[in-house]
C-alpha cells in the first residue's frame, strides 16, 4: 500500500516537473478588427509614454525551468514592445 502511494505522488510530481511550456511571441500583425477600431480615432491625437523594462535588456524569460519564452526575432523586451 506505501509503495503504490509513494509510486502516485512520484509521476504525479513528475508530472509538474517535466511539464513546461515552450513559447515565442508572436510578432504584431495587422487584423481586420484593429485596423477598423483604429479607424475610429482618426484625428485624435494619442501619446506613448516612457516606460522601461524591470530587467533592462532580457531577451528570456524561464518559464516554470522548462524552457523560454523569448521574442519572435530575438531582440530584447522592451525592443519588442
Amino acid at each position: 500500500m506505501k509503495n503504490k502511494v509513494l509510486v502516485s505522488l512520484g509521476f504525479i510530481a513528475s508530472v509538474f516537473l517535466f511539464t513546461g511550456c515552450g513559447i515565442k511571441t508572436s510578432e504584431y500583425s495587422v487584423s481586420a478588427d484593429n485596423v477598423s477600431e483604429l479607424r475610429t480615432y482618426e484625428g485624435v491625437k494619442i501619446n506613448v509614454g516612457e516606460f522601461s523594462a524591470s530587467n533592462p535588456g532580457e531577451k528570456t524569460i524561464m518559464c516554470r525551468l522548462a524552457e523560454t519564452i523569448t521574442t519572435p526575432k530575438g531582440e530584447s523586451f522592451e525592443k519588442y514592445i
